[in-house]
């Protein structure tokens, strides 16, 4: 339906810094959700520029994604009519220097190709977050969430 959208930032946070995203909206306001998401982790990356040059371990990298999706989604929650059950999942990849970390928010799912002799092979870089794994439905439920099976809420 056009609801996805995706960002690429090179150059303004670093010569040694790639950030390459897939922002996955879904609901009546997927859309606007996902370019939400993409134009506020774009501004919070450009201004802790100096801050992202250095991530150079998991917990560091892990820590400062988080948050960044805390603050979003309080945002979110300032706004929640405007987006009608809606949100986003993000998929993503941040390299600086050597390290390559994926960040991951949602069922989107990160994979990296590569040959082994004359096959190709996919290496799955993340883990969905989905409510048929247990812990992911703990962690919504002890989060104060609820898994229903209905649709957009009702």
């Amino acid at each position: 339906m056009g609801q996805d959208s995706f960002d690429i930032i090179t150059t303004e946070i670093g010569l040694n810094v790639k950030y390459i995203a897939v922002y996955d909206g879904h609901g009546i306001k997927g859309k606007e959700a996902s370019n939400f998401a993409k134009e506020e982790i774009r501004k919070q990356l450009i201004k802790d520029k100096t801050i992202i040059s250095g991530l150079n371990e998991r917990t560091a990298a892990e820590n400062y994604f988080k948050n960044i999706f805390n603050e979003i989604q309080n945002k979110f929650n300032k706004y929640y009519k405007d987006y009608e059950s809606s949100g986003t999942c993000i998929i993503a990849v941040l390299i600086v220097d050597s390290h390559c970390f994926t960040i991951n928010l949602g069922d989107s799912r990160a994979v990296i190709g590569a040959k082994q002799g004359a096959n190709k092979v996919a290496y799955q870089m993340s883990i969905d977050h989905k409510v048929d794994r247990q812990d992911e439905r703990q962690r919504i439920e002890l989060s104060g969430g609820m898994v229903s099976s209905e649709r957009n809420g009702k």
